[in-house]
């Protein structure tokens, strides 16, 4: 599991990171809003599906950006409204996409990575407990 977090996280700042440089074309916003869930309603998420063209084929993506503060894992309230408000149903956005596979895509290039190491951490120390506890369990036991 703590793998699979660390991979997550780090797949999401080559993304940031690569996303700075994709080229961009009109996309239009087919619905916006905002989402929110968890214990006592505390993630809130931007909801926002789009659709664009590449090279004569269309594409539809659901992604705002890949920076920490567009990380499916909520924000405040207020910042989701701000990003709903911005990217309203019906208008033309430009929709940024990757080269050499258009179908993944962001309204918002680059973003912020500081907030990955929290993830990442969590994450390796979830590894190292379980494969320390794994260890544990195949181990050979001295008799």
């Amino acid at each position: 599991m703590g793998a699979l977090f660390v991979g997550f996280s780090i797949y999401r700042l080559v993304l940031v990171d690569e996303s700075r440089d994709w080229p961009g074309v009109d996309g239009v916003i087919v619905s916006s809003g905002v989402r929110i869930g968890g214990k006592n309603n505390g993630l809130v998420n931007v909801d926002v599906q789009y659709r664009y063209t590449v090279d004569g084929l269309e594409y539809r993506g659901a992604t705002a950006g890949y920076g920490f503060d567009e990380a499916p894992f909520g924000s405040d309230a207020a910042a989701a409204r701000e990003k709903a408000e911005r990217f309203r149903t019906g208008t033309t956005q430009t929709v940024y996409y990757r080269p050499e596979s258009p179908s993944v895509s962001c309204l918002i290039r680059g973003g912020a990575r500081a907030g990955f190491a929290i993830p990442i951490g969590a994450g390796l120390l979830f590894a190292l407990f379980g494969g320390w506890g794994f260890y544990r369990l195949i181990r050979p036991k001295k008799v």
